[in-house]
């Protein structure tokens, strides 16, 4: 048989198992049984919106960014910063030429179609910044932007409390036990023995339990985990963009080159009235940038005036990162132009952020302005893609959505979104 006539063969075979409830992910009302849903649903792999499964939890009833800022003190949490909503994404990025750099720096990605010094621009798989703040300081940059906290991030910062590895009982410890570390009722048969579990606590059949918070800015590009999930949405509305395992041959999975998001920010004595370079602004996803009328320092060595960093003068960089990794490339799924932007490097080989738009970026808005899922949209653009299941289902406060191990996923918060999801491997 020919590779074309065996990736038909997949694709109707997926679509046979995956997609026979009319393309929909299944929903109950109720909690079912333990022995009901290992049975029809963690054995067969198959996702299911579980709905009043949490109701009691003492989080559901009490929590909300004053009570967790109140109750968490000083304590540090660990928050994600990126220029556009979208961490853990595979990105257009312009290298800096300087060989000298042992950690050679990429720029946003942005474009400007009138410059023609420039070498091509790569494809690399970028982090978010990693910043430690209290939760009152991350309260404060999620829900006012003209906050210090806010402006601290730059003119398009976008901070999610999105930490992974056991986040909530390792970074929330004052409000962990609002959380039952055994999870939904209806999930402990089926995950094992608790009393034997070797996750973080020996009395949870759980491996983490994380705390996420973020608004509609925020994007998961798609990708797969090697664990059993449980999404608890607390808060808001997330929307899941879901795919079969035996998709992989649809999704554009490859290895690329890793980089991470960093925001370098200038000396205050320097810092003049900035200028927009994009028109358009974080919710719809574009990657903006400020002209600035002279040259960044490197925040790592430099004192920081409090000024600047109340403005948040400075640009997003990328720097790259040692090795690779295999993510999923959906090409017009990032809201980002995907052209070279024009290099201007200093003495260090640090490229700055260019500016412009082309017809060729995508214009995809952010969760909260979208019906559908830009990563089907993505799909639907290529022949192969158009192979792929994918299913899009929302899960809303007081919902809980089982997603089997390897399943590929891109979430969006549709709104201001708060989840905890008990994971196992």
């Amino acid at each position: 048989m020919e590779l074309n006539d065996a990736l038909a063969q997949l694709s109707a075979d997926c679509r046979d198992f995956w997609a026979p409830n009319n393309g929909r992910v299944a929903s109950l009302a109720t909690p079912p049984p333990s022995a009901t849903f290992q049975r029809e649903y963690v054995q067969k792999s198959k996702p299911v919106v579980v709905a009043g499964a949490f109701s009691e939890w003492r989080c559901m009833k009490k929590w909300s960014l004053e009570y967790l800022a109140a109750q968490n003190g000083d304590a540090l949490v660990t928050v994600n910063a990126t220029p556009d909503g979208r961490a853990d994404s595979v990105k257009w990025c312009q290298l800096s030429d300087d060989p000298a750099n042992e950690k050679r720096r990429a720029d946003n990605c942005n474009s400007d179609e009138n410059s023609t010094d420039v070498s091509d621009p790569v494809r690399l798989f970028v982090l978010p910044e990693e910043r430690q703040m209290t939760m009152r300081d991350f309260k404060s940059a999620l829900t006012d932007h003209d906050s210090p906290q806010a402006k601290a991030l730059g003119a398009n910062g976008i901070p999610y409390l999105s930490r992974q590895n056991d986040s909530l009982r390792a970074e929330f410890s004052a409000v962990a036990d609002d959380v039952p570390s055994s999870g939904p009722a209806f999930a402990v048969g089926a995950f094992g023995d608790t009393s034997t579990a070797g996750g973080a606590d020996p009395n949870s059949g759980f491996e983490a339990v994380n705390l996420w918070v973020g608004d509609g800015r925020s994007v998961t590009s798609a990708h797969q985990d090697p664990y059993e999930n449980l999404y608890c949405v607390l808060r808001g509305t997330k929307r899941f963009t879901l795919l079969p395992p035996c998709d992989a041959p649809f999704v554009n999975e490859q290895p690329f080159r890793q980089g991470q998001h960093r925001f370098k920010r200038q000396r205050a004595s320097r810092v003049p009235r900035s200028e927009s370079s994009c028109s358009s602004s974080v919710s719809t996803g574009g990657s903006c940038s400020s002209k600035q009328q002279s040259p960044a320092e490197d925040s790592s060595s430099m004192s920081m005036g409090k000024d600047a960093e109340e403005e948040g003068a400075g640009e997003w960089v990328v720097d790259v990162l040692e090795g690779a990794l295999n993510w999923v490339d959906a090409l017009d799924e990032e809201g980002t132009c995907m052209r070279a932007s024009p290099r201007i490097s200093d003495s260090r080989g640090v490229g700055t952020v260019g500016s412009g738009s082309d017809s060729r970026c995508s214009k995809h808005g952010s969760g909260s302005d979208r019906k559908t899922s830009a990563l089907v949209d993505a799909l639907a653009a290529t022949q192969l893609g158009q192979r792929a299941t994918p299913v899009v289902v929302q899960v809303h406060a007081g919902e809980c959505l089982y997603l089997p191990a390897m399943w590929y996923h891109r979430v969006e918060q549709v709104m201001d979104c708060w989840n905890t999801y008990n994971l196992r491997s």
